[in-house]
């Protein structure tokens, strides 16, 4: 059975060392409940809240006695719009537990497609984790976002039982955190490249004396609903800020003057 424990997507700040984008909801289980996770529980497989835990009041508790089968939770589609195909993406979680008869747990990652499938998968650890029956272990990890992560990255955590009779494993999970490093937007990066330049340029001007709509919003970072003389000043205000993508060749702002904005001033301004 799948069970789905809905919460508003919360992305949280974290200022602590390196700046970092909490893509997780309800990773250390505080809100008493299972919301944010999603889990597939088949027969007497189980998946709780416990009190037995790392950090705080509330962690989560796997049980799985259903031989040869797979008692999968996850944090799924996380990240939907903040993460890029490239990124590095730190996942961190406390675990212990045990298993018997062949069971086991693994913790896996996953890049997500918007419309179903993954652009890229991995088994962390590269196998079932080493864990310890009766003390947390912090286990870190990082894995790169997969060329199309449309629908976010998943963690999921299993816990497995061996194909015999008899076969269980026993999975506790705590203080669950999957991360990107947060970097700050630079004024006039209008397509998000991580560079002010030509291409920010030829947005603004390829809808120049336009209102939004029709305009492409993008090439309005005024936010005053026109395309014009104060969209062009952000983006030759902050010409050349970022790292531009190589091999590219960015003129300087004079240079672009000569070539299409001696005329600027004959430019109708918005009325």
């Amino acid at each position: 059975m799948k069970k789905i424990f809905a919460a508003g997507l919360c992305v949280t700040l974290m200022t602590t060392g390196a700046s970092a984008l909490e893509l997780t909801t309800n990773g250390g289980f505080e809100t008493g409940d299972l919301t944010g996770w999603t889990s597939f529980e088949i027969g007497t497989q189980t998946f709780d809240i416990t009190v037995d835990t790392n950090t705080g009041s509330f962690a989560g508790e796997l049980f799985n006695d259903f031989p040869g089968q797979p008692l999968v939770v996850k944090q799924a589609n996380i990240g939907v719009g903040l993460i890029n195909p490239g990124d590095v993406v730190n996942i961190s979680f406390a675990a212990k537990g045990s298993g018997t008869v062949g069971g086991v747990a693994f913790a896996e990652f996953f890049s997500e497609l918007s419309g179903g499938g993954t652009s890229a998968s991995e088994i962390l650890s590269g196998g079932p984790l080493a864990l310890l029956p009766d003390t947390y272990q912090t286990f870190n990890f990082s894995a790169v976002a997969g060329f199309d992560v449309s629908g976010g990255v998943t963690l999921q955590l299993n816990a497995v039982a061996g194909a015999d009779i008899g076969s269980t494993s026993r999975l506790f999970i705590d203080d669950i955190s999957v991360t990107i490093d947060a970097v700050a937007p630079i004024a006039g990066d209008i397509n998000n490249d991580g560079f002010v330049g030509i291409a920010d340029l030829n947005i603004v001007l390829g809808n120049w004396n336009l209102n939004v709509p029709p305009a492409d919003p993008l090439a309005d970072p005024s936010d005053d609903g026109f395309v014009g003389i104060a969209d062009l000043n952000i983006i030759l205000g902050n010409w050349n800020a970022g790292t531009p993508l190589p091999p590219a060749v960015v003129p300087e702002p004079t240079t672009l003057a000569v070539l299409g904005l001696g005329g600027l001033a004959m430019l109708r301004r918005r009325s």
